[in-house]
């Protein structure tokens, strides 16, 4: 229960009361010696810490994770634990090791027969190729998303369909990439209205979902470089 209570935190964009429960669930399964239970809490506190901008901090952390996956035969966890620690070396700036890992957590999803929970990965995976100046690769991977969202988008939804509608867009199709911007718009939507206060202000704050309302509302759409940086 802590652990899913974290995540929601984390998606609604409280991310120090994420990282509150996200530990006091570690601290329990500690107790308790439950290794695929520490072994998540710690995955998913990379990714607050990430998301906090600490990135060094949440690769420690994704890292005891995956060893402790490792050494326990955990595969599942490890797969979201290397999906966790692409997304801790993109916070770092590295896009090209981050792809790597992108790629090893995506192969491993599909090995164990796990992908319908790599949306988020694959949607980052796309935008962190276009960030490097690989459009066909990015391109290539928003195809393959598209062609498979019922089965992939089961969390992170506007993030999902954001990072098609920013590769699209890169891409010059300004109809397909309106058409999953809209829906990334209502999914925020969906979320932003059951909020109020403080807590519609940090959700709005967050950074995918303050560029989701840019594109949206004010038409900024993010740009990608043309080629590899040199």
């Amino acid at each position: 229960m802590l652990i899913n209570y974290g995540i929601l935190e984390h998606e609604v964009g409280n991310f120090p009361a994420g990282v509150t429960v996200t530990e006091r669930a570690l601290e329990i399964f500690s107790s308790l010696d439950d290794a695929r239970g520490k072994a998540t809490a710690l995955a998913n506190l990379a990714t607050l810490h990430a998301a906090m901008g600490e990135g060094e901090r949440a690769c420690r952390e994704v890292n005891e994770s995956i060893e402790m996956s490792r050494a326990g035969g955990l595969r599942l966890n490890e797969a979201q634990a290397l999906e966790n620690l692409a997304i801790a070396t993109a916070s770092l700036g590295n896009r090209t090791e981050a792809i790597r890992l992108a790629h090893e957590a995506l192969a491993l999803h599909r090995e164990l027969d796990f992908s319908k929970w790599s949306g988020r990965l694959m949607g980052d995976l796309a935008v962190w190729h276009a960030e490097v100046g690989d459009i066909d690769a990015a391109r290539a991977q928003v195809d393959e998303m598209l062609a498979h969202d019922v089965n992939l988008c089961s969390e992170w939804r506007q993030r999902f369909y954001w990072a098609a509608a920013q590769v699209l867009h890169a891409c010059g199709e300004d109809a397909r990439a309106r058409s999953q911007l809209a829906r990334a718009y209502e999914l925020f939507s969906e979320i932003a209205a059951e909020l109020t206060g403080d807590d519609l202000v940090r959700y709005e704050s967050v950074p995918w979902n303050q560029a989701i309302i840019a594109a949206h509302n004010r038409g900024q759409w993010p740009s990608f470089p043309a080629r590899p940086p040199q």
